[in-house]
C-alpha cells in the first residue's frame, strides 16, 4: 500500500500512479491568490502584494493584468528586480 502523497508523486513524475489523485485530497498545498476576484463588484481595481494592478470588469470570467502594467522587462531578470520594494 502506498500514500496519497506517494501516489501523487508518480502523476507528477509522469508514471502510472495506482489511482486517479485528486488535487484536493492527495495534496496539502497552499496557492497564492492575486486578489479576490470581483471583491468589490465590477469595475474594481486592485493591487496586489506584487504591485501588480488588476481590474474586474463586466463580461470578463475573472480579473485581468489591467493594461500597460509591467513588473519585469525580462523574466529571466526576475533575482534582479527589487523585492525590498514589497516590505
Amino acid at each position: 500500500m502506498i500514500t496519497a502523497r506517494e501516489n501523487i508523486l508518480m502523476a507528477y513524475h509522469h508514471e502510472e500512479p495506482y489511482w486517479v489523485p485528486s488535487q484536493y485530497l492527495d495534496q496539502n498545498t497552499c496557492v497564492y491568490t492575486a486578489s479576490q476576484e470581483g471583491a468589490h463588484g465590477y469595475g474594481c481595481r486592485q493591487i496586489d502584494c506584487f504591485g501588480v494592478s488588476w481590474d474586474f470588469q463586466p463580461g470578463m470570467e475573472g480579473q485581468m493584468v489591467t493594461p500597460g502594467t509591467k513588473r519585469l522587462n525580462d523574466v529571466t531578470e526576475w533575482e534582479e528586480w527589487e523585492w525590498k520594494k514589497l516590505r
